[in-house]
């Protein structure tokens, strides 16, 4: 055996379990670039069903121009025409330069024809070397292709407040004068959304990794859902956006009712009925009041622990992962103020706002 045509055993594996490169597709060349050089250019590139590739210059050299490409793509050679045309006086005219390029990825390198015309006659044709990179979408949604944005008439915009489930992941809402304000949890650095009512659609901006997306939402069977502008290079376009609410704990029937009690008439020991059907159990053991709100099957829901502020009784509930504060007052046998609710995702606080709440006495047989 000749040990010059002996390959390291290593190698032998590796070549083996590296299998063949997967092919490239049209589809793989589809997007916008950027050619290099001093004077950047734009190009947008389209993939056929039938794996033509078609594209367009964005920022032609003259106004008064356009360009149009016709490409294919067999391994990694990207070769075919671009068509310039130009309307001059009332004219028209055409001139096809040739491209041959190799691709690679996020890049695409080669040459391309490049040629000094006037009124459709050619006067020198050379060849240059170029260089494209990949220009990725920048905003705040950047995948698909949306319409104006339409929906049912909004409600008032305080209606909205609570969390959100929307591009990146949770968002809370909240009133702030005429805007409704979305803020990102824990995604996008904490951007800040502001939309405002336009005759019925919600038009606003928000800034994403350095650029300003516009919104415009409309609400559509209780989410929120319309387009968000991207841009790449000297490209823009709109991509689909939505926001549908969280699960909500805790609501309560009425939050237009979310009062502070005034004040608390009497003590807070005892068994207590709420209006939703749980019950609160509390009890003053050792100078503190502590309590636990319960499904009817005796379940626990929360703990709480109570201390008189500002003559209400004001308690702190523990839910596991995060706490909400209650605020009641005592008069006789009822037990009326307002309960936090709360708006998760996947277990962690989005968004917290205050529901009326109302108890009743349970009479106790001695």
């Amino acid at each position: 055996m000749n040990p010059r045509t002996v390959l390291p055993l290593a190698l032998v594996s590796a070549l083996l379990l590296a299998g063949p490169a997967a092919a490239q597709s049209a589809a793989d060349v589809a997007g916008v670039w950027k050619r290099l050089g001093k004077t950047e250019r734009f190009f947008v590139l389209e993939a056929g069903e039938d794996g033509s590739i078609t594209g367009r210059l964005t920022n032609p050299p003259f106004a008064s121009m356009a360009c149009s490409l016709e490409l294919k793509l067999e391994g990694d050679k990207l070769t075919g025409t671009a068509e310039w045309t130009e309307k001059v006086d009332g004219k028209e005219y055409q001139e096809g330069t040739k491209w041959e390029f190799t691709f690679k990825g996020d890049e695409i390198k080669g040459r391309a024809e490049v040629i000094d015309w006037e009124g459709g006659v050619v006067y020198s044709r050379e060849w240059a070397d170029y260089t494209l990179v990949r220009v990725e979408r920048k905003g705040l949604v950047t995948q698909g292709e949306a319409e104006e944005a339409f929906g049912d008439d909004l409600p008032a915009l305080g209606t909205f407040a609570g969390g959100w489930l929307g591009a990146g992941g949770p968002w809370a809402a909240a009133l702030e004068g005429e805007e409704l304000v979305l803020t990102a949890v824990g995604h996008h650095d904490g951007a800040v959304l502001r939309l405002k009512d336009d005759r019925g659609t919600l038009r606003g901006e928000v800034k994403v990794d350095g650029v300003t997306s516009k919104v415009e939402l409309g609400f559509n069977e209780g989410a929120l859902s319309g387009r968000s502008s991207w841009i790449a290079g000297t490209l823009e376009g709109w991509a689909p956006v939505s926001f549908t609410r969280l699960d909500r704990t805790e609501a309560a029937a009425d939050a237009g009712e979310a009062t502070k009690p005034e004040s608390s008439e009497g003590p807070l020991n005892g068994v207590w009925k709420r209006d939703d059907g749980l019950y609160l159990r509390v009890r003053e053991q050792g100078g503190k009041v502590s309590g636990v709100l319960s499904a009817a099957d005796g379940k626990p829901l929360c703990r709480l622990t109570f201390a008189q502020k500002g003559g209400i009784w004001v308690g702190l509930a523990n839910w596991g992962s995060y706490e909400t504060t209650w605020e009641l007052g005592v008069a006789g046998d009822e037990l009326r103020g307002r309960c936090e609710w709360s708006d998760l995702h996947e277990g962690k606080l989005v968004a917290r706002g205050w529901g009326g709440r109302s108890f009743s006495r349970l009479g106790r047989l001695n």
